[in-house]
């Protein structure tokens, strides 16, 4: 199975990659530099051209004391952009 992974630096991300790999699955990770998730039409379009049979959404932000002084922002990354990854 070809297999995306958004969020694959994080944490998380780095699990998922290297488990999937172990499986034999090809892994393709993509970090923020890769896919901007907030810009839905980018991510749209690589999503098309790879045509993944699965993905795996690991990409947020985490920091709570950012989510807490950024409240905008923090939505932005973790409620929005995965609202675009799923379109």
């Amino acid at each position: 199975m070809k297999i995306l992974v958004t969020g694959s630096n994080g944490m998380l991300g780095r699990e998922f990659m290297g488990v999937g790999k172990e499986m034999g699955h090809m892994m393709i990770g993509w970090t923020r530099k890769e896919l901007d998730l907030e810009k839905t039409e980018g991510g749209i379009r690589r999503l098309g051209e790879l045509k993944p049979d699965g993905v795996v959404h690991c990409a947020a932000e985490t920091h709570v004391d950012l989510c807490e002084q950024q409240p905008e922002r923090a939505i932005q990354v973790n409620a929005v952009a995965a609202g675009n990854l799923a379109k």
